[in-house]
């Protein structure tokens, strides 16, 4: 179980950590005008597959953890209530 638990977080780390050069060097090949379309599907290709994988290996380690169930409810009730309070300390700060 435990295995699981870090396959899913190196995989929802492979999900976020290359987005920001992703993006960049899809940009900068169409500025170029070099390779653009194929730089982009292959991108865009690249991003389904992870998605899924990272959907799927989520769905296999909520259902091989009962504990893990349980809890799901509480963790969205904190990201919502972490979420609200960000967009009530920033309306503060712009009032």
């Amino acid at each position: 179980m435990l295995t699981l638990y870090f396959q899913g977080l190196a995989l929802g780390a492979a999900l976020i950590l290359p987005l920001g050069p992703q993006n960049a060097f899809v940009m900068n090949q169409g500025v170029k005008r070099q390779y653009h379309l194929m730089t982009a599907s292959l991108c865009a290709l690249s991003d389904i597959v992870l998605i899924c994988g990272g959907i799927f290996g989520g769905i296999a380690l909520l259902n091989q953890s009962p504990l893990l169930l349980m809890l799901r409810p509480g963790l969205l009730l904190c990201c919502g209530m972490a979420g609200a309070r960000c967009v009530l300390l920033l309306a503060a700060a712009l009032i």
